[in-house]
């Protein structure tokens, strides 16, 4: 599967060649995935009686509810409204955009985000959704935004005392970083490649500023999510 939804050749899965492309669908994930294959043996067994290859016919993918869809406009002049497709089972929905200063208001609860563009503010922007599904997991959406052509949006000068979230200096890095958490509470992170593949974790962080090393990483951006357990921020970390 290239990535490209082809329509075409569209075959059930006891049809499936090798070798043949077949078509992509909107309801499923075009994320990177990765499976991992295990054999279980007994104890005692020696490397010499262990098979030297494994040969798998297929893989079957089941995905356990609706795939989150952002709706908004290609381009937001002055405001806009954002909503979140999710499933009905999902709760606990928090967005966020970055960079923060790009709207009167930011963050937020629930799947609609009224988004109001700050004077003279345009450029590039994300709004990332996070929500949980029953199991107790967290899952999360984003999406582009481009601001452009801005006009009569109202600035609240309110809003600056607010802006004490979470902090990637300095950003872009090829060595140390030093992230600083939005609360003073334990707190959990989570960093993503673009193509969402979990790439560091950390667990009930006790400090606020928090070291990390990213030499050796692939250049480009990650997206680092830092979670409070009553709310989540997150913020684009760029490797250079």
């Amino acid at each position: 599967h290239t990535g490209e939804d082809l329509r075409k050749n569209d075959v059930e899965m006891t049809e499936i060649l090798p070798g043949v492309q077949y078509s992509g669908r909107d309801y499923f994930p075009r994320h990177d995935m990765e499976s991992v294959f295990q054999m279980h043996v007994k104890k005692d067994v020696g490397l010499n009686e262990l098979p030297a290859a494994m040969e798998v016919d297929y893989v079957k993918v089941s995905q356990y509810f609706l795939a989150p869809e952002i709706k908004c406009p290609d381009i937001i002049t002055d405001s806009a409204k954002v909503v979140l497709n999710v499933d009905g089972k999902a709760t606990n929905i928090f967005w966020k955009t970055d960079p923060e200063g790009m709207f009167e208001k930011y963050e937020g609860t629930g799947k609609v985000a009224n988004l109001v563009v700050k004077p003279g503010k345009k450029g590039d922007a994300i709004i990332f959704y996070t929500f949980q599904m029953p199991s107790g997991e967290r899952f999360f959406a984003e999406t582009d935004l481009l601001v452009d052509r801005v006009t009569s949006a109202k600035q609240n000068p309110k809003l600056q005392d607010q802006e004490a979230g979470l902090k990637i200096s300095p950003n872009p890095s090829d060595n140390w970083v030093n992230i600083t958490s939005g609360s003073n509470q334990k707190w959990n992170m989570r960093i993503y490649s673009m193509s969402m593949q979990l790439i560091k974790q950390a667990d009930n962080i006790s400090e606020k500023n928090y070291r990390l090393n990213v030499s050796g990483w692939n250049p480009g951006t990650y997206l680092l999510v830092a979670d409070y357990g009553n709310r989540m921020d997150s913020a684009r970390l760029i490797v250079k």
